[in-house]
């Protein structure tokens, strides 16, 4: 995989109201209000882009950014210590690689950070295109308590196990 670098990819409210629009045509959704269109515009305008040969990845930094802001159960818990990375392959194909997501983390939030893809309860999911979300700790320090603790990489297979090269 080729190193991200950080592209502008600001958008006017026109343009994205313009693009929210033909969303709703195509799939039949429609927001409840005008003010959630803007709402999600102002978490889009900060975002920073990234884009390698294979990839896209959004990254939200901060709170208002996130897709809870303004819920209380979530911001009393999260409160401002999680980034978003929001990332999709450029031919919009599935991407579920887990070195492809690890490196995508590494290079964009840090190799210190800790990251986790969420599997919601049903009424949580959101599926509407081949796009992913890694929910990432600011802090470098700060962990979460599951999984394992100690680290281990196998680049070959080893006893009856199968596993690939590092490239």
């Amino acid at each position: 995989m080729e190193k991200f670098n950080k592209v502008d990819m600001k958008m006017k409210f026109g343009d994205f109201y313009k693009n929210i629009r033909e969303l709703e045509k195509q799939s039949g959704f429609t927001p409840q209000h005008k003010s959630s269109i803007a709402k999600q515009f102002e978490q889009e305008k900060d975002a920073e882009t990234y884009l390698n040969d294979r990839y896209q990845v959004r990254l939200y930094r901060e709170l208002y950014q996130m897709p809870y802001f303004g819920v209380k159960e979530f911001t009393d818990v999260i409160s401002d210590n999680m980034m978003w990375l929001s990332i999709k392959r450029l031919d919009k194909e599935p991407i579920h690689d887990w070195r492809d997501l690890m490196e995508i983390k590494n290079q964009i939030a840090g190799e210190d950070h800790e990251a986790v893809e969420l599997y919601p309860k049903k009424s949580r999911v959101v599926d509407t295109a081949n796009q992913y979300h890694l929910w990432v700790l600011k802090n470098p320090v700060a962990f979460f308590p599951f999984g394992f603790p100690v680290g281990v990489q196998f680049d070959k297979s080893v006893h009856k196990t199968k596993q690939r090269s590092f490239k």
